[in-house]
């Protein structure tokens, strides 16, 4: 959601009265309120994909590093 646009405007709102604003501003805010929430859904699975790939790279480099260790050793007994 842009930050300047009226949907925006209505998921930050906490709650709607429904008598005041009707059944489609009641149904604007829910969609808004959905559509809030999964964009904060597709950063936090964006972050934790992050998180996961420099966990595995940093186990690659873990896993090379003590090959390198075993060989070296192979070579300077």
């Amino acid at each position: 959601l842009e930050e300047d646009s009226g949907l925006m405007a209505l998921a930050k709102l906490s709650e709607i009265d429904v008598a005041q604003e009707g059944v489609k501003g009641a149904k604007h805010f829910f969609e808004a309120k959905v559509q809030a929430l999964s964009c904060a859904s597709k950063f936090e699975a964006e972050l934790k994909a992050e998180q996961d790939e420099r966990k595995r790279e940093e186990e690659k480099r873990r896993l090379r590093q003590a090959a390198f260790r075993e060989l070296k050793a192979a070579f300077s007994t």
